[in-house]
Order: C-alpha cells, then sequence, then structure tokens
C-alpha cells in the first residue's frame, strides 16, 4: 500500500546520518548552517531544512543572529513560520536561562542586545501581569535578578523603595526593570513614561545607572531608551558600547 505523501520523509536518510554525527562527535564537527539545520528538524517534520538553514542565515547575519531573532524577523524568511519562530526563540531563551542559573556569577551582559535576551528569559514563564528587576556590576556582569512585590501605589507598577533599597545592599551599579504583561502590549503610556523618568532621577542621585526599562508581552516588547533622545545615550561615553546598535538605529532614524 502506498504511504500518503505527508507520511513520507524523503529526507529521512540524510537527518539519520546528520543524528549519528552528531552523536558519535559533538556540535563542534557542524558548521554553523549545519547545527541550524538540524535544529530546524523539531518544528520542520518533512521539508528539507538545509536551504532553510542557509537563507536564516543568509538574512539574518550569523547563526547567533539568528538565535536572537524576533519572531517577526525570522518570519520574514522564506520557509519559516510562526510555529519555528517561536521553536527557535524559545530554544535560545531556555539556553540563556539556564547558563544564568548554572553560573549566575559569571554571567555577562555587555550590551544593550544581550540585556534585551535576558530581559525575556527572565518573564518567559510568566503567565500574568509582572515586575522584574535585573541588578548588574560595574563589570556588566549579572548580581541578582528579583520579582518585585506587587504592593505598589496605584497607577505605578511597583514600590520604588523595594529597588532603592536592594540596590544599595547588594551594591549594584547598575538596573534594568522588565515589566511583563498579560494583555496586548500597548506603548509605554505618558504616566508610565513620567513613572520611568523620575525613577531614573531617583537612582541617579544614588549613584546607580538605570540602563533600561522594558514592556515585555509574548515576543513584542517596549522599551523605555527607545523613547530617550540620541544625546541622553551619547553623552555618557562609557556605555557607547553597551548601546551601540541603539544608536545607530537612533542615528538611522534621524537619517531618514
Amino acid at each position: 500500500m502506498d504511504i500518503p505523501y505527508k507520511q513520507r520523509n524523503i529526507n529521512a536518510g540524510h537527518r539519520t546520518r546528520m543524528r549519528e554525527k552528531y552523536m558519535q562527535g559533538s556540535i563542534e564537527a557542524f558548521l554553523p548552517h549545519e547545527a541550524l539545520e538540524m535544529l530546524l528538524y523539531w518544528p520542520i517534520a518533512y521539508k528539507d531544512t538545509n536551504p532553510i538553514a542557509h537563507r536564516l542565515i543568509e538574512n539574518l547575519g550569523s547563526f547567533d543572529k539568528v538565535m536572537q531573532g524576533s519572531i517577526e524577523d525570522l518570519c520574514q524568511v522564506d520557509g519559516v513560520g510562526e510555529q519555528t519562530a517561536v521553536f527557535l526563540q524559545l530554544v535560545n531563551e531556555i539556553g540563556v536561562r539556564g547558563m544564568v542559573e548554572d553560573n549566575p556569577d559569571a554571567f555577562s551582559i555587555p550590551n544593550s542586545k544581550a540585556l534585551l535576551r535576558f530581559a525575556q528569559a527572565c518573564v518567559v514563564d510568566e503567565v500574568n501581569s509582572c515586575t522584574y528587576a535585573i541588578f548588574i556590576n560595574n563589570r556588566f556582569e549579572l548580581i541578582q535578578t528579583l520579582r518585585l512585590e506587587e504592593n505598589a501605589p496605584l497607577g505605578v507598577p511597583f514600590e520604588f523603595k523595594e529597588l532603592a533599597d536592594l540596590s544599595l545592599e547588594i551594591k549594584a551599579s547598575m538596573v534594568a526593570v522588565v515589566m511583563h504583561r498579560s494583555a496586548k502590549l500597548q506603548r509605554l503610556s505618558r504616566h508610565e513614561l513620567e513613572f520611568i523618568s523620575d525613577m531614573d532621577d531617583k537612582l541617579r542621585a544614588l549613584g546607580i545607572k538605570l540602563l533600561n526599562f522594558y514592556a515585555i508581552c509574548g515576543s513584542h516588547h517596549y522599551s523605555w531608551t527607545a523613547y530617550s533622545s540620541q544625546a541622553y545615550i551619547s553623552n555618557e561615553p562609557a556605555y557607547a558600547e553597551f548601546y551601540a546598535e541603539e544608536l545607530a538605529r537612533l542615528r538611522g532614524a534621524i537619517d531618514e
């Protein structure tokens, strides 16, 4: 009896050989596109994933940028649907969380893209609205994360005193705040932006830098630095490298 087309896998032999290659060695034996090709076997059951892997790397620039890519960017690549994009993002976020839990003292957050990835990993398991604080030392290394209490005055995400007290207690040089929203994500409101600006001023008075404030819902996010001026970032040379990508984006928007 003929097997229905959808039940056939014409790439089964190749996939078996790739799996055996991995089991006999390690991921180090694979070129970047081969590692991505094999990873795509799970969300894509019946297609040849090799050309898809090549297109992903060509379009986004590198294996690392593919794994860090947003669902929207990944779905722009021919052959990649939402299921595959979500799978790749989930694998990346699980990896980030695993690295932090295994060795939190040595986990570095060297730039704004890495900070966003970690912020997303903080709230990936959350269902309801909540707020996290990420505390970082002056070497851009993670000190601690904290789920802030939800006993703040009406209309603000959390009680500032809790954030300030712990920042001083653990000698944090920098802080990022992550607000998870369970409902559809809207842009930061005027009231929220005023709250963030006030928090930034208060932290600066304590000698602490507010690196960013994120509002996150699923794969979507808004960030406070998106609303800050190019001059705000540029006037702090110590953070120029950290914010390099956002500076380039801001300059591009201004040039346009």
